[in-house]
């Protein structure tokens, strides 16, 4: 129930609408990708615990933070985020 992608070079793929069939996922690492193209498609994983999307070249963050309120870890470091959406603060099991 964990998938992770590290270093990939993929190149113009829509990762996230290939992921989102995978329903049953708790853990997504995406790292290390920077020509990936993410889609606001991580809404159907609401199983997931753990996020990491480091080192992509993200200016923003991909999803809709309130929908995964089971997420308890999150790495968005190494990126270049102008900002976070408000709705961060509604991740309540959030802990590292």
């Amino acid at each position: 129930r964990e998938l992770t992608l590290d270093n990939c070079f993929l190149q113009n793929v829509p990762i996230a609408r290939k992921i989102v069939r995978l329903t049953n996922l708790t853990a997504l690492r995406i790292i290390c990708c920077p020509n990936a193209r993410f889609t606001d498609d991580f809404e159907a994983l609401t199983a997931l615990q753990e996020l990491n999307l480091s080192n992509n070249g993200l200016r923003c963050v991909p999803f809709n933070p309130a929908v995964l309120m089971q997420l308890e870890k999150l790495d968005l470091s190494g990126n270049r985020l102008e900002s976070l959406p408000g709705s961060m603060g509604q991740l309540e099991k959030l802990t590292d």
